[in-house]
């Protein structure tokens, strides 16, 4: 299956000799679809998970807590964005042990709802994370902010196809630490690809 943005086809996309960007699973999630005569604008904000201990009481990696550090992390990030003029006004955060705990965690400071979406689970395409993102945005793309919380390699891979583009050079691509932050400004949500600008970057020093 495949989805469409304005008309634009997003498929399977290379990434560094293997698929990363796999086929949209669920395209019934995104019921209508942004287009306009003229561009559409989005901000939108990534953020993986604080540190996290390395194995569970379940024995479930799903199950992982976060370490004290990590608590850290995830309260500084709900402080930091709430200081933004324009901060998130939702979030929609991986129902995995740590990031619902991140996104919990930030929300203190943030104060904005908070929704829980398998589809950002870890191992999630970046097509779908960022078809969840645009869904948000949909009904008020001006006004709505939406702060992903989730996994790598998806936030990786999803940040590298939205400033590098498919054929970008991937050698070059960001790596997303845990307790990081993202702000990106998409220009026009018809055509996100490449054209993504990295207008924030938020992470505590320890």
């Amino acid at each position: 299956m495949t989805w469409r943005i304005a008309g634009t086809l997003l498929g399977g996309f290379g990434f560094m000799g293997r698929t990363a960007y796999p086929t949209v699973a669920h395209p019934a999630r995104y019921p209508a679809r942004m287009s306009a005569d003229r561009p559409i604008p989005v901000t939108i904000a990534f953020a993986r998970h604080g540190k996290t201990h390395p194995g569970s009481a379940t024995g479930r990696d799903r199950d992982r807590l976060l370490m004290p550090r990590g608590e850290r992390q995830a309260k500084y990030l709900g402080e930091v964005f709430a200081t933004l003029d324009a901060p998130p006004t939702i979030i929609i955060a991986s129902p995995v042990t740590r990031a619902r705990q991140t996104a919990e965690l930030i929300q203190q400071g943030l104060e904005v709802p908070l929704q829980f979406d398998e589809a950002l689970a870890s191992g999630a395409a970046a097509s779908v994370v960022l078809e969840v993102a645009l869904e948000a945005c949909h009904a008020d793309p001006a006004n709505v902010r939406p702060l992903i919380v989730g996994h790598n390699p998806t936030l990786e891979h999803l940040l590298a196809l939205l400033t590098l583009g498919p054929g970008g050079d991937y050698a070059a691509m960001r790596h997303v630490r845990t307790g990081e932050a993202f702000v990106l400004h998409i220009p026009d949500v018809a055509n996100p690809f490449s054209n993504a600008e990295v207008v924030g970057e938020i992470r505590g020093e320890e």
